[in-house]
């Protein structure tokens, strides 16, 4: 969404100013910053414990469908890689 803002100069209303702000992270961070961070992520992602995240990925996809017509455009998406892992 902070593309669009500020490719198109408009920014909706009702939107978190957070959207907006620019966070490094594994996502939008190179080269070697991306390596590292990502080689620390990676040592909780065996295949064993996405095995085990199956089942709440799996609901949280569920309601995250069921509630996508009340949802503001684009929220479903980027709540789904990071729900399952943030939330008990």
């Amino acid at each position: 969404m902070a593309w669009y803002a500020s490719t198109s100069g408009e920014v909706p209303a009702g939107r978190p100013p957070e959207e907006y702000i620019s966070l490094e992270s594994m996502t939008t961070a190179d080269g070697t910053e991306h390596r590292r961070l990502r080689s620390l992520i990676v040592q909780a992602f065996t295949p064993r414990r996405v095995a085990a995240l199956r089942p709440r990925i799996e609901r949280i996809t569920a309601d995250l469908l069921d509630d996508l017509a009340a949802r503001a455009p684009g929220n479903s998406a980027r709540e789904l890689p990071i729900t399952p892992i943030t939330r008990g």
